[in-house]
């Protein structure tokens, strides 16, 4: 009885483990891009809860802790994904801004909610700030800029266009 339980329960795991199946490399790229927008999401809305005025490192640590875990499922789900028709570059770009994101929000951003709601605010406070900001900027902009000449070498090898990313550019406004 016990071997029949481990195999149904080894079949039905299995079952669910069965890789994303798409009909076109847009539906492929689309899914890459609402992994994305997930974080986009939950970036917009600690931004906002951060910028309110009563923000507390209490408050926002609910939300904190959201976008890092939206991160972690996309990266986890972008991971699940296979290759398209043999091309993993754009997979492989997004896992590589995915494991920045998944870095940068859960050292950076947890070192910046420490600065920002320190007992400090000094000048070297702040300088410490702008620099974990400065080093957050340009490491976005790296693997930001690899997955995007992936996304359109991608879409050129397929033949489709892409659209503008309204999500993006609200987070690019902020």
């Amino acid at each position: 009885m016990k071997k029949l339980s481990l195999f149904i329960l080894g079949a039905v795991c299995s079952l669910q483990l069965v890789a994303q199946e798409f009909n076109s490399a847009i539906d492929y790229n689309d899914y890459i891009v609402e992994q994305q927008n997930k974080v986009g999401e939950a970036i917009l809305t600690f931004n906002d809860v951060m910028a309110s005025d009563d923000a507390t490192k209490e408050s926002i640590q609910p939300y904190h802790e959201l976008l890092i875990s939206t991160c972690r499922e996309g990266l986890g789900n972008l991971h699940e994904l296979s290759d398209y028709e043999g091309n993993d570059e754009l997979r492989q770009a997004a896992i590589d801004l995915f494991n920045f994101y998944v870095l940068t929000f859960t050292d950076d951003y947890t070192e910046m909610i420490e600065i920002l709601f320190g007992e400090n605010s000094d000048e070297e406070t702040m300088d410490n700030l702008n620099a974990l900001l400065e080093k957050i900027t340009i490491g976005e902009g790296e693997f930001d800029n690899g997955f995007a000449m992936a996304q359109a070498s991608f879409s050129e090898l397929y033949g489709f266009d892409l659209l503008e990313n309204e999500l993006q550019e609200e987070i690019d406004e902020e």
